[in-house]
Formats: C-alpha cells, structure tokens, sequence
C-alpha cells in the first residue's frame, strides 16, 4: 500500500516503518494511531525524524509487538536510539543492527529474543548503551563487543550465555556481568569476574 510521503521525509524509511510495522503485528499495539496514514512519520507514535524527516529514534517499548526483528531495521542510517523492550519480539537479532552505525542506544530487554548476539554489533562504534537482559539469547558473548569504546551501560542478565565474557567489558561502568555466572576471558582461558 503506497502512502503520500512528505517531501522531507525518505520514502525507504516509510517503507522500512511499514515492515516493521506489518512483522511485528502492528494492528494489535497498544498505540499504533496514524501508523500507516500519509501523516508525516515523524508523527506516528515512537517515532522521532530530524529537520531532514530521516528517523533517529525509535521508541516502542510496552506497546504489544510481537514477531521478529525485521532485518530491514538496519535501514535507518540516521537511528541513535531503538527501544523495542517489554514486548513479545521473537526470533534472533538481525545481523542488519549492525549498519545503524549512528546508534547510541540499543535496548530491548524483557522480549523472548533467542539465539546469539550478532558479531555485527561491534559495528556500532558509537554505541554507548546495550540492555538485552530478560530474554532467551545462548551462545558466546562476542569478543568484539569488546571494541564498542563508547560503550557505557551493558546489561546481559537473564539469558542463557556460555563461554568467557570478553575482558575488554569489564571496564564498561555500569554492568551486569557478575550477575551472568561466566568468567572472564584471560588470554585463551577465563578467569574469576572478581578481579
């Protein structure tokens, strides 16, 4: 269904919103008035644009989402923030968050996300605040998170993680990687998260 665009705003991220919108059962949120309309998208409910109409902000958290992640979310090169918590989002995290380059926030705890989290991640150099805590995501924690040099507020808890957690994460802050009952990585072998 095509939409009128303003002139400002990209017809790709309206697009991109619309998938976002269809995949995660936008006709059951909580607040989902003018989503779909010809309004400017930088009045649909969560979604904030800047003086260029492109989306920096995408802020969804308790409105009833549920599905996947769309990898079309990677979409949004001008996005600092994406809040997607305290709703019913399934499925693994796109490898596609880690072209949102411009990110500063990605949270989105309390979900049923599973899975691991994507080595792409340590794209977002900018990113100062990863929260994915309360969910169902396993594997290793990437290694490479450990590079995100911006990064302030990480909080893992509450998901069923193996391995080492990468050394370079405990000078994040605030954390919550004591919590996680893993060791740190030392090397090729972990050692106690208790320096």
């Amino acid at each position: 269904m095509a939409t009128p665009t303003s002139h400002s705003e990209h017809p790709a991220e309206r697009d991109a919103l619309v998938v976002l919108y269809a995949a995660t059962d936008g006709a059951n949120w909580k607040s989902n008035r003018n989503w779909l309309s010809d309004v400017p998208i930088g009045r649909w409910p969560g979604v904030t644009t800047d003086e260029h109409g492109r989306v920096t902000h995408i802020h969804l958290n308790d409105n009833r989402l549920r599905g996947d992640i769309p990898p079309v979310v990677g979409e949004f090169a001008n996005l600092r923030e994406l809040y997607l918590s305290q709703n019913q989002l399934t499925g693994e995290l796109p490898r596609e968050l880690g072209k949102l380059t411009n990110l500063r926030h990605l949270v989105l705890f309390q979900n049923l996300l599973t899975g691991a989290i994507p080595r792409d991640l340590a794209n977002l150099k900018h990113l100062e605040r990863l929260v994915l805590y309360d969910n169902r995501l396993s594997g290793e924690i990437p290694i490479t998170l450990g590079n995100l040099a911006n990064l302030k507020r990480l909080y893992l808890g509450r998901n069923q993680f193996s391995g080492c957690i990468p050394a370079a994460l405990r000078q994040v802050p605030e954390n919550d990687l004591a919590k996680l009952g893993l060791m740190f990585s030392a090397g090729s072998t972990c050692e106690s998260p208790n320096p």
